[in-house]
């Protein structure tokens, strides 16, 4: 398996590395506080032990190490063949998606910043090639520096870093399309909920593709921005082929702070002739049709029209 990883140089001082490894050794069996074999049961118990203190860890210091570790094994890991159809159940706090069809796997996380609160994310996607091998590339966020993010396509360097949750397959003009669903932390005070499109270009992967119609405006993801104190839903169901989602008040720039939050309402989005289209004011508790003698919302601003 041909693997597309970039590593970067691991330097940490003495002081550092003891405070890890103690905390490791405080919070994991004996038999697994130590480095793993090559046993992979040992080596996924091992880098389940780092998320944890990735997410638990006592500073940033001692977090920011532990995820470097976890890289290093992490890639190990999925540069084994077999390690897209292993189902890596222990690692409970990572998120891990396979695609319907089986030729997708995305690995995601968070570390949030203990100083400052911020959060970054980390990832990897495992796919399949026509020919049947299987390519494992480093997903880069970079979302400081996308300052359209509705707008942009992105490449796996340049990734509007989240923790996926669910992935929709479905076709445009005889092409697949995934659609995923992710959750994204920003800081204590504002989080994001968003849908992207992966999809592949000559076998190279790409995010954001004008899939969702809001009006006349064609969106590459749609990013929902709202309290981080709050819960919002954002969900597909496949029975209906319908993605619902709470409808936010007092929405602001996705970039920015907000004070939104959901007003009893929901919108959806529903895929038809390749495209997933808005549907406002949804009664779920009967039928999924918009309800009648609603006023039409205030468009967003254009981002891409339909050719």
């Amino acid at each position: 398996m041909k693997k597309l990883f970039q590593r970067k140089n691991l330097f940490f001082n003495r002081a550092e590395l003891i405070l890890v490894i103690g905390f490791l050794c405080s919070s994991m069996p004996e038999s697994l506080a130590q480095i793993p074999t090559d046993n992979d049961s040992e080596q996924v118990s091992y880098i389940d032990s780092l998320i944890k203190v990735i997410q638990k860890g006592p500073d940033d210091s001692s977090r920011t190490i532990s995820n470097s570790i976890f890289i290093t094994h992490i890639e190990e890991l999925l540069h084994k063949p077999e390690s897209f159809h292993q189902k890596i159940d222990s690692l409970k706090n990572v998120s891990i998606q396979l695609s319907p069809d089986e030729k997708v796997k995305l690995y995601t996380w968070a570390l949030q910043s203990k100083n400052e609160g911020t959060y970054t994310f980390f990832g990897y996607l495992q796919y399949k090639t026509r020919t049947g091998e299987i390519l494992t590339v480093t997903l880069q966020d970079s979302s400081k520096n996308i300052s359209k993010p509705e707008a942009e396509k992105l490449r796996p360097d340049r990734w509007y870093g989240c923790a996926y949750y669910d992935i929709i397959q479905t076709k445009k003009s005889g092409k697949v399309y995934y659609t995923l669903l992710g959750w994204k932390a920003i800081n204590d005070y504002s989080t994001q909920k968003l849908l992207d499109v992966l999809y592949f270009d000559k076998e190279q992967p790409k995010f954001g593709f004008p899939l969702f119609k809001t009006g006349r405006v064609f969106r590459n993801r749609v990013i929902f921005n709202f309290k981080a104190q709050i819960t919002m839903t954002l969900r597909y169901e496949e029975r209906k082929k319908i993605i619902v989602f709470d409808h936010l008040t007092n929405a602001s720039n996705p970039l920015g702070p907000t004070d939104a939050g959901p007003d009893g309402t929901y919108d959806a989005f529903k895929f038809k002739s390749g495209r997933w289209f808005l549907l406002k004011d949804i009664d779920i508790r009967s039928t999924w049709k918009p309800k009648k003698n609603v006023p039409k919302p205030v468009e967003a601003p254009l981002l891409e029209r339909e050719n």
